[in-house]
């Protein structure tokens, strides 16, 4: 197995890899809409922060001034505000585009090597009944010991597997087992 070609088939998708691109494109658009929507809403409440939003406007009205002015921190907040929404929900969409392109691409790595993962498969398999033998005859051997009345404590236990059902604890062998004839 070469680990770089599998790398590298995993990065040289052009599907994948400019979804991910553009992924990182939306958070970067994320990070400005979030300062840019931050100095509005700062420049909003500062306008408000003495008088209140009504008073702003009466000002102006006082001052021969628009009151568009006034109005339009209010609508540039709300634009900014509105951008990061959008582009926090684009993330999410596209986050799942490139989570559903990595899937199908190292569904389709995985099945290509299929064949080298089940030689490995089967060494882990053997090694496994192998251990399963040796644990059933260092039992037997307790036993044969404890029935002529030797008290093993003095022996290490050995007990990798169940005693009575041959099953590893937590883990039941023969369900890995099992699970090895299916890859």
């Amino acid at each position: 197995m070469d680990i770089n070609k599998i790398k590298q088939k995993l990065n040289s998708n052009p599907e994948f890899n400019a979804a991910s691109k553009r992924l990182a494109e939306l958070h970067q658009e994320l990070q400005a809409a979030q300062r840019e929507h931050t100095a509005s809403e700062a420049s909003l409440q500062g306008s408000w922060a003495t008088t209140g939003y009504n008073d702003d406007k009466a000002r102006a009205v006082i001052e021969r001034r628009d009151i568009a002015s006034v109005d339009s921190l209010r609508e540039v907040e709300l634009r900014d505000r509105e951008r990061v929404t959008l582009l926090e929900r684009a993330i999410e969409m596209q986050s799942q585009t490139v989570n559903q392109l990595h899937s199908e691409i190292s569904g389709a790595i995985c099945r290509d090597l299929r064949a080298e993962h089940a030689k490995l498969a089967d060494a882990i398999a053997e090694a496994a009944l192998q251990l399963r033998e040796a644990n059933r005859q260092e039992t037997s051997f307790r036993h044969q010991l404890a029935a002529i009345g030797v008290e093993t404590g003095t022996l290490p236990l050995m007990a990798f597997l169940d005693y009575e059902t041959g099953d590893e604890p937590g883990c039941a062998l023969n369900y890995y087992l099992g699970n090895r004839k299916a890859a």
